[in-house]
């Protein structure tokens, strides 16, 4: 039960909270993936300017290369731990009613956000990967369903009694679902 005396209470979180579903943490997920991909996308092309045109790999730029998969990285750990540790909600959780917080019923801290991104981000990096490899060489669409074996399990985990999945555990932090207001 969240408790109404802490200082750091976010006071727009109900008192009863209600579990959040697979398929809105899947939907939510998906969201921010499109609106990640815009930002990666609008920070490339910015960079590509730079190179007039020429690709951003190690051959072309040398060891910035480097710091150019830094800043990528830096730009798509940003956005989460800006969207959780002010409101909360990253955009696409926003839309599905989602909402992050500790254990204590708080907005995660820096550590909490980091933490989670460090259990989540393998899981969906597995799919990218295996995406861009099937296209890349051909290879058959198995691949995609072998790599979302773990997400799916994470997922399932978060249908059990405890309503938190994997992640959640390990990251002492809990997405919950908003009620939604009636009119």
């Amino acid at each position: 039960m969240l408790q109404p005396n802490d200082a750091h209470r976010d006071p727009n979180i109900p008192a009863e909270l209600l579990p959040a579903d697979p398929f809105r943490r899947l939907a939510s997920a998906f969201y921010d993936g499109l609106l990640l991909l815009a930002l990666l996308m609008v920070i490339t092309s910015g960079l590509q300017l730079l190179t007039h045109g020429r690709a951003l790999i190690e051959g072309n730029i040398g060891l910035w290369a480097q710091a150019y998969h830094a800043l990528l990285v830096l730009a798509i750990t940003g956005y989460f731990q800006v969207c959780w540790t002010v409101k909360g909600q990253t955009l696409g959780m926003k839309a599905w009613s989602l909402k992050l917080l500790n254990r204590a019923g708080d907005l995660p801290s820096t550590v909490d956000v980091l933490r989670r991104l460090a259990l989540s981000a393998p899981m969906y990096l597995l799919i990218v990967a295996s995406i861009l490899y099937t296209m890349r060489w051909h290879a058959p669409v198995v691949w995609e369903g072998l790599a979302s074996i773990p997400l799916a399990i994470d997922l399932l985990w978060s249908k059990r009694a405890s309503h938190a999945s994997l992640v959640d555990l390990g990251s002492g932090t809990r997405i919950h679902r908003l009620p939604t207001k009636t009119r």
